[in-house]
């Protein structure tokens, strides 16, 4: 009985809010695209790196954007406004990533079997043993394993059993 609830609860983790998860599974290859797509906004002269002139040009831009009405300095309501709005971009960028790597047909939507992988990759992850269950010790390891790919490395207060 105690196996079951265990099994139950660990299924619940893997199915309930994928979609919020499913950057914890995203390959390195996707943060590395992340940085190109920073690169090419800020890499105006297309050199592959970014120089302080560069830099400061985006930082400006920020301040412009930010300054509504144009008076030069950043109101508290001003900096709440262009922050919020940041954040609204970054979330709609990462729903889209979300949505293209759960959509694996691309055909604009996202049909039971799409939504199902990413669950199922992380079952088969904690499963180690292969036997289709999920033991405490396998959850906790599973757990783990995404804390530190989540801070890419051990978590402050953890200890590698070694």
């Amino acid at each position: 009985m105690k196996r079951a609830i265990v099994t139950a609860g660990i299924l619940a983790m893997t199915t309930t809010g994928i979609v919020m998860n499913v950057a914890v599974a995203q390959p390195p290859a996707a943060e590395v695209d992340r940085w190109a797509v920073r690169l090419a906004e800020v890499d105006t002269d297309g050199d592959g790196a970014i120089s302080k002139a560069e830099s400061e040009a985006r930082r400006e831009a920020a301040f412009t954007d930010a300054d509504a009405n144009g008076d030069g300095v950043l109101s508290p309501d001003e900096i709440t406004t262009f922050r919020a709005a940041e954040r609204e971009t970054r979330r709609m960028a990462r729903q889209s990533r979300v949505f293209s790597r759960l959509d694996l047909n691309e055909d604009g939507f996202i049909d039971a079997d799409e939504f199902a992988v990413p669950g199922d990759r992380r079952f088969e992850r904690a499963d180690v043993d292969g036997d289709g269950i999920i033991t405490q010790a396998e959850a906790e390891d599973a757990h783990e394993n995404r804390r530190q790919r989540r801070h890419r490395g051990p978590v402050s207060g953890t200890t590698d059993a070694g």
